[in-house]
């Protein structure tokens, strides 16, 4: 004699499910990192895959290609935006000792004045408390310990790295037999429900990720790359006599052409309030490209005043 008949067994057995894929998910958080980052970026992929299968492109091929144009769009982003993070780090590294003497300036007295602290912000007063906090503890012990943890964050991340391009290939080839799969998983009583629900957050999902977020990345990345191709090449003044470089004309020495348009670009896009160059002395492709980006209202990425 049977108490429960096959639906609300299948209902049971799919709460079971959810339960321990939820506690699976916790245990195993490092392990099944990569296929995370899999779903979320296949899951913005795989309408690009769609439509080259719909034009007569192998599923398997069409795969590659966006994972490809995906890598090299990363790729570029890294090369554009590490390089400035070098940069403000040295520039933040050289501004410390007048950090430091503004603060003896202005903190010090206060803190004086209202907690009767005497403390003096210096490189040898923070190079004594770091000293002093090892000379308490064991230095070998506290070397070690940062070691492995260092050592464990790096493995993670280049597992990740290289686990992330084969994961994402076969979720993406196989990406509509297990959508088809986890929907056949839903009880026939709940299947219609789910399902609306499903599509809903997918279609609000679809017009911010893959609908604005796709067109912010392309106005990004294609106002960059045009106004950093325009004002690093000679300008035509200067071509005429014979003198090559960008066009430095209202950009400073210490940060060039390079941040000076990504520092442009950026402040344009999203309304900022900062500048570093001055946007009317670029030249007229280069100016083009600010002017649009402002013209627009300055919401690409949004910013304060512009609603988004």
């Amino acid at each position: 004699m049977t108490f429960l008949n096959p639906e609300q067994r299948q209902t049971l057995w799919w709460i079971a499910f959810g339960i321990a894929l939820l506690y699976l998910f916790y245990s195993l958080t490092a392990v099944l990192t990569p296929f995370l980052f899999a779903a979320i970026i296949g899951y913005l992929l795989n309408p690009g895959v769609d439509w080259l299968s719909r034009h007569h492109v192998p599923r398997a091929l069409a795969c590659l290609s966006m994972i490809l144009v995906f890598l090299a769009l990363s790729a570029f982003l890294v090369l554009t935006i590490v390089p400035v993070m070098q940069h403000e780090l040295g520039d933040l590294q050289q501004r410390i000792p007048s950090l430091l003497e503004r603060l003896n300036g202005s903190v010090a007295p206060r803190l004086h004045d209202w907690f009767g602290l005497h403390i003096e912000f210096s490189g040898y007063s923070l190079r004594k408390l770091i000293s002093d906090k090892w000379a308490s503890e064991d230095l070998m012990s506290t070397l070690m310990s940062s070691l492995k943890v260092g050592s464990s964050a790096l493995l993670s991340i280049v597992a990740t790295a290289f686990l992330l391009p084969m994961v994402l290939f076969y979720l993406l080839v196989d990406w509509h037999r297990i959508a088809q799969r986890a929907e056949d998983l839903v009880p026939r009583r709940w299947h219609d429900t789910i399902l609306g629900f499903a599509r809903e957050i997918d279609e609000l999902l679809s017009q911010f990720l893959r609908g604005q977020l796709s067109v912010m990345l392309i106005l990004f990345v294609g106002g960059l790359a045009l106004c950093d191709h325009v004002e690093s090449a000679a300008p035509p003044r200067l071509a005429a006599v014979h003198l090559m470089g960008g066009d430095m004309e209202g950009k400073e020495t210490r940060f060039g052409v390079g941040e000076s348009v990504l520092t442009a670009v950026v402040t344009s896009n999203g309304a900022t309030g900062s500048y570093n160059s001055m946007h009317d002395s670029y030249q007229p492709l280069g100016g083009l490209v600010l002017l649009v980006n402002m013209l627009l209202g300055e919401i690409v990425f949004g910013g304060l005043g512009t609603g988004l």
